[in-house]
């Protein structure tokens, strides 16, 4: 069984952090306002999750550390963007992206604790479990057109 880190696998996490209003005074926002506060979230949270750097592969405590910032920063921006209102036409899709993200970023912490137990098994699954909420959530930012959000 090979040892994949989590800073690998789950690069490809839909980041973001974005805060703000818009729209029509209500805190709802256009789908222009909405498109280009998560791209410029996106843009913010890639330049963080850079800064933490990418840990020696064979220092299993420094990948960890580094795995379990690099969730926190996701995380806190995922708080943030739960505050943004998307206009009615986007809410169900936006609703399925954010849920596809916290469920991507609960498998990025479930492989990082089962890489620190030692369960190799249970943290290639937990990797493969996140590739594939990913991929999904990539698929809706796409189709949000949040281009900076997809492969971020």
């Amino acid at each position: 069984m090979h040892r994949r880190g989590v800073l690998l696998v789950f690069a490809g996490v839909v980041l973001f952090g974005a805060g703000g209003c818009g729209g029509d005074g209500d805190g709802t926002l256009t789908h222009a306002e909405l498109r280009a506060q998560a791209d410029r979230a996106c843009r913010r949270a890639a330049r963080a999750v850079q800064e933490v750097g990418a840990p020696d592969p064979s220092d299993l405590d420094a990948a960890a550390k580094a795995s379990r910032r690099v969730v926190s920063i996701q995380r806190r921006a995922l708080v943030t963007l739960r505050r943004l209102e998307p206009p009615t036409d986007d809410e169900a899709r936006y609703a399925r992206w954010i849920a596809l993200v916290d469920q991507t970023l609960d498998q990025a912490e479930a492989s990082v604790e089962a890489q620190a137990a030692g369960d190799l098994g249970v943290a290639d699954q937990a990797n493969e479990n996140g590739r594939l909420l990913d991929a999904r959530a990539d698929e809706i930012a796409s189709e949000l057109g949040f281009s900076d959000c997809v492969g971020a």
